[in-house]
């Protein structure tokens, strides 16, 4: 009996701390996905929370391949809010997706709003925005977040 109870209260501090280290998609702030084409462009998705904690998710033609969690600060995710704030993203009108093959789309994402463009429009208005969350994808995910890669891929895989 006391081996049942040392078990429970195992998986009970265990399912706890699991909880911890979980991304909360519910307060999704941003999402950035690119997507695939036939040749090598890069595919990915990233999501930022209301809290400023991100999970990146590099599919395929990506240096960093796999899960990664980082949390930006209260500055990074503030000027970032700024950015789609003076853009006025909630009033933009984009095009309708088109049926070009072979074009990757990208989809940003902000509060709910979504707008799809073609990643090789380089006159698009959300390129400083893509740009800067790029950037900081590039300086949270590395090899030094290897140890924290392996940890998050596996604890979501075998959920």
């Amino acid at each position: 009996m006391k081996a049942i109870g040392i078990l429970v209260a195992i998986l009970l501090i265990s399912c706890s701390a699991y909880q911890k280290a979980e991304y909360s998609q519910q307060s999704n702030l941003i999402t950035l996905i690119k997507s695939r084409c036939r040749g090598k462009c890069p595919v990915y998705e990233l999501n930022i929370n209301t809290e400023g904690e991100a999970l990146y998710h590099g599919i395929s033609n990506v240096t960093h391949k796999g899960l990664f969690k980082f949390k930006l600060s209260k500055v990074e995710l503030d000027k970032l809010q700024e950015l789609f704030i003076e853009l006025k993203f909630q009033e933009i009108k984009l095009q309708q997706k088109t049926k070009y093959r072979d074009v990757p789309y990208t989809t940003l994402k902000y509060k709910g709003k979504s707008h799809y463009y073609r990643s090789s429009w380089n006159s698009s208005p959300f390129k400083g925005i893509v740009e800067k969350l790029d950037e900081l994808i590039q300086e949270n995910v590395s090899t030094s977040n290897k140890k924290k890669h392996h940890k998050l891929t596996s604890m979501l895989l075998n959920e």
